[in-house]
C-alpha cells in the first residue's frame, strides 16, 4: 500500500530526526575540524539538515541534491532559497565535477540504498582532498529493542515493512567499516545513545510513522494498543572521514 502521509508530515519527522542527530553533527564537525566551506547533502529531501547546518555556518554555501523533485520544491516554497542550491538528480552519477566541495555529507540515505559503495565513491568523488565526508545517522533496524514483550511483535512487523519498502535493516553497522575500506583517513565512528521520557511510542509522528508502515504490509498489521508504555531502541550509527591529499 501507499503511503498516506504528505510531504508536511515527512517534513515533520525530517525535523524530528534532524533534532536527534544535532549535538552528534556538531561534535563530530568539531572534531574533524570543520569550520567554513562548500557544503553538499546528497539525499537532502525537504532540506531540514540542510536548513540546521546553514544555521550553524552561515558563512558556508550549503548545497543539495534529491531525487524527489517534489521534496525540492517543498524546500525552496518553505526556504525562499534560490534553485541554484538545489540539484534534482541521482546520487549515483552527482552531475557535479571533481573535487568542489569542502564537506559532503547525508542523513537517514544510505538505508534505502541497495548500492552503499558506489554511491559513497560518488560523495568522494566531489571532495577536495581534506575534504569531509559525514554520513551524520544511519538505524540499524536489525538490532533493534522494543519493550515490553507485547511489542516486540510489532517491530518485526515494521521491519518486514521496511523490507519491502527497500531498506536494508544492517545499513547503521556497515558505514563505520565502509568508509574506512573507502580510502578515508581519520575516520571516527560510533552509535548514539537513547534517552526516552514516559511513553515513547506514543510520540504521535513516531505512532503515526509505525502505523503507516503496518499498513503497507499487503495483509497489512493491526497496530495495537498505544496507550500501553512501551518503547523501542534503534542504534543509530554515524561515521566521518577525511579524503586523502593524494585522492
Amino acid at each position: 500500500m501507499s503511503t498516506s502521509l504528505d510531504l508536511e508530515f515527512w517534513h515533520s519527522r525530517y525535523l524530528e530526526q534532524a533534532g536527534w542527530s544535532e549535538q552528534v553533527r556538531a561534535r563530530l564537525l568539531d572534531r574533524m575540524g570543520f569550520r567554513s566551506g562548500s557544503v553538499l547533502e546528497v539525499g537532502c529531501g525537504t532540506g531540514a539538515v540542510m536548513t540546521s547546518i546553514r544555521t550553524a555556518h552561515p558563512d558556508s554555501p550549503v548545497f543539495g541534491i534529491d531525487l524527489a523533485f517534489s521534496s525540492l520544491l517543498f524546500h525552496q516554497q518553505k526556504t525562499r532559497e534560490g534553485s541554484q542550491r538545489l540539484i534534482c538528480a541521482d546520487g549515483y552519477a552527482l552531475p557535479l565535477p571533481d573535487r568542489v566541495f569542502d564537506l559532503v555529507y547525508c542523513h537517514y540515505l544510505l538505508l534505502w540504498v541497495r548500492r552503499m559503495e558506489p554511491l559513497i565513491g560518488e560523495m568522494i568523488r566531489v571532495l577536495k582532498p581534506g575534504g569531509i565526508l559525514a554520513v551524520f545517522a544511519e538505524p540499524d533496524y536489525q538490532a533493534r529493542i522494543d519493550f515490553p514483550p507485547a511489542a516486540v511483535e510489532r517491530g518485526k512487523l515494521q521491519n518486514e515493512s521496511l523490507i519491502q519498502q527497500g531498506a536494508r535493516l544492517d545499513t547503521g553497522r556497515r558505514i563505520g567499516p565502509l568508509i574506512i575500506q573507502a580510502g578515508l583517513k581519520e575516520v571516527i565512528y560510533g552509535v548514539m545513545g537513547g534517552e526516552w521520557t514516559g511513553n515513547q511510542v506514543s510520540n504521535l509522528i513516531e505512532r503515526k510513522v509505525l502505523e503507516d508502515d503496518l499498513n503497507r504490509l499487503a495483509a497489512g498489521a493491526p497496530p495495537g494498543n498505544f496507550a500501553t508504555p512501551e518503547w523501542m531502541f534503534i542504534p543509530t550509527f554515524y561515521a566521518a572521514g577525511k579524503k586523502s591529499l593524494e585522492f
